[in-house]
């Protein structure tokens, strides 16, 4: 049996002294203390492995500040065996530079079945957060612009069920747009709408890719209010296709053009 544990924890060593796009670690449930770090931490975070041993080191203090209080009751719930699916918190390398660290692992028991030691794999999660942060913003911008723009934002999938309305929709239409989006095409449009619509899907149906029977398309529409009466728009569309070609929906932009119509109305008298 010590054998196979000496075995076990050799191909265990040589596998995490190869891997060096994330870091491997084994912390003492009961003292804290780390008992392994793979060189991968070099690579990644810049401390060597050796400075987590020791009694004192900056990389002890890696965790910024902020974090340590929530990183002292992980390891609590640890050592009574509790352990969640990932962690991700904050830790300063040794450039100086702020890190988001994912951590996934498992606990370890002792020959009496209690949580011994927590063996864990680290990486780093930095990009991937500022590429949240940075979706996350643009999604704020852009929902500030859709909210306080007159035209309609709209989106349907290739079956032509609504993915998107702007909140300007339901100025238009005279309904909520929650409800809206439950409501097929072809009951917020004139008949005659639907047959422009049928046309424009036809030659995108037909069309090249990337051709100019692929451009998006300009088309004078009828929208219907709740109420029943016709609103003129003019819609810009286009398809939406995949890696291969494929239509998997479309999108654009509808606006209320009876202001227009009016001066048009003005300018001809």
């Amino acid at each position: 049996a010590e054998a196979a544990l000496q075995e076990s924890e050799a191909r265990f060593r040589e596998l995490a002294e190869n891997w060096t796009d994330q870091v491997i670690v084994r912390i003492n449930l009961r003292t804290r203390r780390h008992e392994y770090v793979s060189p991968g931490m070099t690579r990644i975070f810049g401390y060597r492995p050796e400075e987590f041993y020791a009694e004192t080191s900056r990389a002890l203090d890696a965790v910024l500040p902020e974090w340590r209080p929530q990183r002292d009751l992980w390891l609590e719930e640890m050592s009574r065996g509790v352990i969640r699916p990932e962690y991700e918190f904050e830790v300063l390398d040794a450039w100086g530079d702020r890190r988001w660290v994912l951590q996934r692992g498992s606990i370890l028991c002792d020959a009496k079945g209690r949580p011994a030691a927590l063996q864990a794999v680290l990486c780093d999660n930095t990009e991937r957060r500022r590429l949240e942060d940075a979706l996350r913003e643009s999604n704020r911008r852009y929902a500030l612009l859709a909210e306080n723009m007159a035209d309609v934002i709209w989106a349907l999938d290739a079956d032509l069920r609504w993915t998107y309305l702007s909140p300007s929709a339901g100025v238009l239409a005279g309904e909520g747009v929650d409800a809206l989006l439950q409501r097929p095409l072809d009951s917020l449009v004139s008949a005659e709408s639907m047959g422009f619509i049928g046309r424009a899907l036809e030659q995108w149906l037909r069309a090249e890719p990337g051709s100019p029977e692929d451009e998006p398309q300009l088309l004078t529409l009828e929208v219907r209010q709740a109420d029943g009466r016709l609103v003129p728009v003019e819609a810009l569309a286009r398809c939406l296709r995949d890696e291969e070609g494929r239509i998997i929906g479309y999108c654009g932009a509808a606006r209320d053009i009876r202001p227009r119509r009016r001066m048009e109305r003005v300018e001809a008298a």
